[in-house]
């Protein structure tokens, strides 16, 4: 009797071994879901031996949806064949869920157990300033965070920001903005997550400081003139402004001069250009000398600003 309680003992111990031996490998897309996301799985049985499968049963708790979750006679396979069983998972709740996957073979019944996790977060925007500056283009990096993997991300800004469509790029984006008046900003994100579609709306608070503008210094060194002398009038533009002004106009409302506007080109933030112009009066009195300056921005905004030099003749 001893002899046979050793056999049987034995013989469990060699299909356990044998069991153990065999190769399962599993694979699941997306590998963390969200609430009602389908996940893709595919499990793989290598035999290491010839050995018969009489079937494959996956027992799953009632959050989560297992189809199929089981099949019967898969049949013989020999050393080094494998055999795929392909199902999806459904999550209906975030949480952490373990399936138990049971491969029934000839040599013995292999265990093997599985990790779900569903979370219910879905991905943010991160921008790099909050801080932006009232009618001047802003200009505005972002980057995707996410508690799942994304894939085909576009971030579609809810206001007048150029592009009105962003495809992301890594994680990461930027658009300009121009903003009129303080509101806080509002995008949708589009994105799969495996081949679950998902849209969600975010809203971001940023704060709003005034632009410096412009800023116009006309000046003369003489202030004090005879009639019909030729005087140099001197025009500085300085763009205080945190991006690029545009066609810059420089022009002399009244006063006889041979060039009554200069053009530039653009100016730079932080920097500033000169126009000169040589004014001649031909009746005697206080004169009191216009310039007016124009200018766009990127995004073709147009903006004037005028500027007075009061001189003697």
């Amino acid at each position: 009797m001893l002899k046979n309680f050793l056999l049987v003992l034995l013989v469990t111990f060699i299909l356990i071994q044998t069991a153990s031996a065999q190769i399962v490998k599993f694979e699941m897309t997306p590998q963390t879901l969200l609430p009602n996301n389908i996940a893709d799985c595919k499990l793989t049985f290598t035999a290491q031996q010839t050995t018969y499968v009489s079937g494959i049963t996956i027992f799953h708790p009632t959050e989560i949806q297992v189809t199929p979750s089981s099949i019967s006679g898969v049949g013989w396979l020999s050393v080094g064949q494998s055999y795929e069983f392909p199902f999806t998972i459904k999550a209906k709740e975030s949480g952490i869920y373990t399936l138990t996957i049971y491969i029934n073979t000839l040599n013995g019944t292999i265990k093997q157990s599985l990790t779900i996790r569903v979370v219910n977060r879905m991905p943010d925007v991160v921008l790099d300033k909050t801080i932006l500056t009232l009618n001047e283009a802003n200009t505005i990096h972002f980057t995707i965070t996410s508690p799942v993997n994304v894939e085909n991300v576009v971030v579609i800004p809810l206001f007048n920001a150029n592009p009105k469509i962003i495809y992301v790029q890594d994680g990461k984006g930027s658009f300009k903005f121009e903003p009129k008046k303080p509101q806080p900003l509002k995008f949708k994100i589009c994105f799969y997550n495996g081949r679950n579609y998902h849209e969600v709306i975010r809203t971001i608070n940023v704060s709003y400081i005034q632009s410096k503008g412009v800023l116009i210094n006309v000046t003369s060194k003489y202030p004090v003139t005879l009639i019909g002398d030729v005087v140099p009038v001197n025009v500085e533009v300085a763009n205080l402004r945190e991006d690029t002004i545009y066609s810059v106009n420089v022009t002399v409302l009244n006063g006889i001069s041979s060039k009554n506007y200069i053009k530039i080109p653009t100016i730079k933030p932080e920097e500033s250009a000169k126009a000169n112009f040589d004014l001649c009066f031909r009746n005697s009195g206080i004169k009191n000398v216009e310039i007016e300056v124009s200018y766009e921005d990127e995004f073709n905004n147009l903006y004037r600003e005028k500027k007075s030099l009061l001189l003697k003749c």
